[in-house]
């Protein structure tokens, strides 16, 4: 009885340690998102005031978060 409840509370533990990593994880992937839609925004509007050097350090610093974004790549050029 006590054996198979340990093996319970072990099958659990691991269940809840693997779901924790894919909630983390899903947590990064949002915020890299979020970041990288941010560097594109302020891609634009530098674009929109004609300041392309600002520009350029935004859009270089989305492909640093995501190097095969297309929509990034395709903005570069």
């Amino acid at each position: 009885m006590l054996s198979n409840l340990l093996v319970l509370l072990s099958a659990l533990l691991v269940s809840f340690s693997q779901s924790m990593k894919t909630l983390k994880r899903a947590i990064i992937d949002s915020r890299t998102s979020v970041l990288k839609q941010s560097y594109l925004d302020l891609t634009i509007y530098y674009l929109r005031n004609s300041d392309y050097r600002r520009a350029r350090e935004k859009l270089a610093k989305a492909l640093e978060i995501e190097p095969k974004n297309t929509v990034v790549l395709w903005a570069r050029g």
